[in-house]
């Protein structure tokens, strides 16, 4: 065995320290190297020889440290090695080849003397395989080596054929693991493509459901469950299944679906309705296909229709409320085509046009048959417009179907921007508007009572007769008109008879003039006409006769019998004036002048009138003026008992002293405060001004005086005049039955139910009333006796007369006589002599004032006659 082990190797020789093994030796690992560690000449030549022959590649050194550097780079397969060498020794090089990586499993067979047992046992120690005796022989050593040969070559084959073993373990486990990774990856990529599809599944917005191989809905997403009011566990109970949420009515409908399923695979979507749980139904669309080559099992996709349907339903009403609109509207609403010719139209834009529907079906609208030629320019040009701008209004008019014409406002609009888009247009019909817009016109120089010329045209009409008249050198006469007696009409009878007789009036003052002449109402009862002349001022007369007899004829209005005069005032162009304000002016102060002459007269404007009527335009400015600047004093007149000539009462009467200086006569102003309205405030201070002061006069002892006042008709017309009277009673702190107010006859001839209302309520708060200056009206018996009155004043001018004119004492007798009739007290006004009083007295009258006594003084005055009257009293 050894001897054919040997026949095998090669050996290379390699003097110490000089012959390395070649690059070719160090690779060839068939061949078995043998390290020689000896540092002996002779023994290296004989045993290399040896070895060499055996076919070894044999390596030798000569030292430890050399031997040890030649391991790490030949890898010997066996290493002979003595003990004694230079350097370090053959154990401690053994010692330090077995620590060695490279050469911890070669074997190492010391070469050492018979002799020499210690060195065996520590070589031995050191790591060595085996023990070769020295001198060695060539037998002995091939024996000793070649078995540790044969185990190192036979080891290596093993190692050899385990590596290749393990090369192919490794490959193989190698594309396990890649198989299995390739495996994991696509379970990986499984799992992901399943989680999304469940995800897709789950959050779909579309309702999913899956049916199994007979037919039965094994699972569905939360958004059909959602849709159909079912649960998880209502689906995994079997509760959710094509019969239970199918209506009847769609089960053919589904059947021809399922029948396309089996043929084809799918079903197109179609629409229909689920019941939901609570039994109500869901509009939906479905769509579905087969999921296996079988078509047993599928999956459907479900659209909940709901918004949709509720959207197209929104849609549909609301073209129905369009529609409605459309209808109804009372615009009139048209649609025309490209050409003009009317597609749709409302029934207002029908009325307008006066055409039918069944005209409109027969194309028998056309826009341009409907515009009149005058108004084919605007409406060709506004309808370019509108197809630019988008929008545009206009005004025109329309020929209606009987050819009359009517006044439209018409807004534009195509629907689309090509030569045949539609247009619609929405018209207006302007008639009433246009009809407004005339009366409007016809109003603002109008007056709308009486439809004669207001002030406005008045003046521009005048403004015209003064330029012809200067042009012509002719005249122009201005007659200003009062109505007399109509305020206390209007005041008694109420606003809507005096209406009426301003138009009356109107009526007949347009009788009495020419065409070519005006008649304006300037507002109340104030007319004003004017005249062109061409014969001079006679003719200016001539119409003021013919004006106050028309006045002069009684009125039936309303059953009411009713009796006006007039007063006018005339001004002449150019001798009164050459411009319309100064005509009118002047006109206006002759009128107060007629009014001053007695009324139902006419007057022609004088310098001297002009100078009258700035000082009542002075004399009004002054006494707008006067409450403010305290220039009003109120004096008073004692009343007294004819019998003892004691004061019994006070009349309250007005003074005006103008910026403390100028007094003003009671006659001059107070007309004016009437006409002004200016008598209400006046006249409220004088109440308030004398209930004060006898409260003063009754504080100071005089509780038996009363205080009379007189009413002027607008105060006593004031609604709740009662109210205002109980509120100044109230607070000056005086009784009501310590006032007499003093009414004229003729405010209670007016208004007379009105005014037995009012004297009622004054009545029953226990205030006197007495009717002023009786006599010099109209009442009768009949009246006096349905008006609470307490007493009857005698006027001053029947007093006077007493003893000198037998009508005036006749008459004063008989006031007396019916005032005792009627149980009520009398007061004589205007007793100035001793003759008056014995009269009065013989005919039973208690009670007087006048110049007698006292003229009016002021209440410092009055206040020392009570002190003196109290003083006699005491004295008697």
């Amino acid at each position: 065995m050894a001897t054919a082990f040997w026949r095998k190797a090669a050996v290379v020789q390699t003097a110490a320290g000089d012959h390395y093994m070649n690059s070719s030796v160090a690779q060839t690992r068939n061949e078995r190297i043998i390290l020689l560690i000896d540092d002996t000449s002779e023994t290296l030549g004989t045993l290399t020889d040896v070895l060499r022959k055996t076919g070894c590649q044999v390596v030798v050194t000569q030292g430890g440290d050399q031997a040890l550097a030649h391991t790490r780079s030949i890898r010997p397969d066996l290493i002979l090695i003595t003990m004694a060498m230079p350097g370090i020794d053959g154990l401690e090089t053994c010692r330090r080849l077995k620590d060695m990586p490279e050469a911890s499993d070669v074997p190492v067979i010391f070469m050492m003397s018979a002799q020499d047992e210690h060195g065996r046992t520590a070589a031995f120690d050191a790591g060595a395989a085996d023990c070769i005796t020295r001198p060695a022989k060539a037998r002995e050593v091939l024996a000793r080596i070649a078995p540790h040969l044969a185990l190192r070559t036979a080891r290596n084959a093993i190692e050899a054929d385990a590596a290749q073993h393990s090369t192919e373990l490794d490959d193989a486990h190698a594309r396990l693991n890649h198989e299995i990774g390739e495996r994991k990856q696509t379970e990986k990529n499984l799992r992901q493509e399943e989680a999304r599809l469940r995800r897709l599944f789950e959050s779909n917005i579309i309702g999913i459901l899956c049916w199994g191989a007979e037919g039965n809905i094994t699972e569905a997403n939360e958004k059909f469950l959602q849709m159909s009011g079912y649960s998880q566990e209502d689906l995994r109970n079997g509760k959710v299944q094509w019969g239970t949420i199918t209506p009847p009515e769609y089960k053919s409908v589904d059947w021809r679906a399922m029948k396309q399923l089996k043929r084809t695979g799918a079903f197109s979507p179609y629409e229909k309705e689920y019941i939901r749980i609570d039994g109500t139904r869901c509009p939906i669309m479905i769509g579905g296909a087969c999921i296996d080559a079988a078509k047993d099992s599928g999956i459907a996709f479900v659209l909940d229709m709901s918004e949709q349907k509720r959207a197209e339903q929104a849609s549909r009403d609301y073209e129905r409320r369009l529609r409605r609109l459309f209808d109804a509207s009372i615009i009139g609403i048209v649609f025309d085509d490209a050409t003009g010719c009317a597609l749709d139209a409302n029934e207002a834009f029908l009325k307008i046009i006066g055409y039918t529907r069944e005209d409109l079906k027969a194309g028998l609208i056309r826009w341009r048959e409907l515009t009149p030629p005058e108004f084919h320019a605007i409406s060709e040009r506004s309808i370019r417009e509108s197809r630019h701008a988008g929008s545009v209004t206009y005004e025109k008019e329309y020929i209606r179907k009987d050819g009359s014409r009517v006044p439209v406002l018409v807004g534009s609009t195509f629907f689309g921007d090509t030569d045949d888009s539609q247009r619609a247009a929405f018209v207006l019909d302007l008639s009433e508007r246009k009809e407004a817009e005339h009366r409007i016109r016809y109003m603002a120089d109008h007056d709308a009572l009486t439809s004669l010329p207001n002030r406005v045209l008045f003046r521009d009409r005048l403004q015209q007769g003064v330029v012809h008249a200067h042009r012509t050198h002719t005249k122009v006469a201005v007659l200003f008109i009062d109505l007399d007696y109509f305020k206390n009409i209007n005041d008694s009878l109420g606003h809507q008879i005096g209406d009426r007789l301003l138009q009356m009036v109107a009526m007949r003052l347009r009788e009495c003039v020419r065409e070519d002449d005006t008649v304006a109402r300037l507002g109340g009862d104030e007319f004003v006409l004017s005249l062109p002349l061409s014969n001079g001022s006679g003719d200016a007369a001539l119409v003021a006769q013919k004006v106050l007899h028309a006045l002069d004829l009684p009125f039936l209005c309303d059953e009411h019998e009713l009796h006006l005069g007039g007063s006018i005032g005339i001004s002449l162009y150019p001798d009164d004036g050459t411009d319309v304000d100064t005509l009118m002016r002047t006109a206006d102060t002759a009128m107060y002048h007629a009014k001053e002459k007695g009324r139902g007269n006419y007057q022609f404007f004088t310098p001297a009138l002009n100078k009258a009527a700035q000082r009542r335009l002075a004399l009004t400015n002054s006494l707008r003026r006067a409450l403010v600047r305290d220039e009003f004093e109120v004096h008073y007149q004692p009343q007294v008992d004819l019998e003892s000539g004691q004061i019994i009462s006070a009349e309250a009467l007005l003074r005006w002293t103008k910026a403390g200086k100028h007094a003003v006569g009671c006659n001059e102003f107070i007309t004016i405060a009437e006409e002004t309205g200016l008598i209400l405030q006046i006249g409220d201070w004088v109440l308030r001004q004398a209930c004060r002061q006898l409260k003063q006069w009754h504080t100071l002892g005089h509780t038996d005086m009363a205080i009379a006042v007189n009413l002027s008709p607008r105060q006593f017309y004031q609604p709740n005049f009662h109210g205002r009277i109980s509120d100044i009673l109230d607070e000056a702190g005086l009784a009501p039955s310590s006032l007499d107010l003093e009414i004229t006859e003729g405010v209670l001839m007016q208004r007379s139910d009105d005014n037995v209302s009012t004297l009622q309520h004054l009545s029953d708060m226990g205030i006197k009333l007495s009717v002023d200056d009786f006599g010099t009206g109209y009442s009768s018996l009949a009246y006096l006796q349905r008006f609470p009155v307490d007493a009857l004043k005698i006027d001053r001018s029947f007093v006077s007369g007493i003893g000198q004119d037998r009508n005036d004492t006749t008459l004063v007798t008989a006031i007396i006589a019916m005032a005792h009739s009627l149980r009520l007290k009398v007061l004589a006004e205007g007793v100035e002599t001793p003759e008056q009083i014995r009269f009065l007295l013989a005919q039973g009258c208690r009670s007087a004032q006048g110049y007698y006594y006292s003229v009016p003084v002021s209440a410092e005055v009055f206040t020392g006659m009570l002190r003196e009257r109290a003083r006699q009293a005491w004295q008697r």
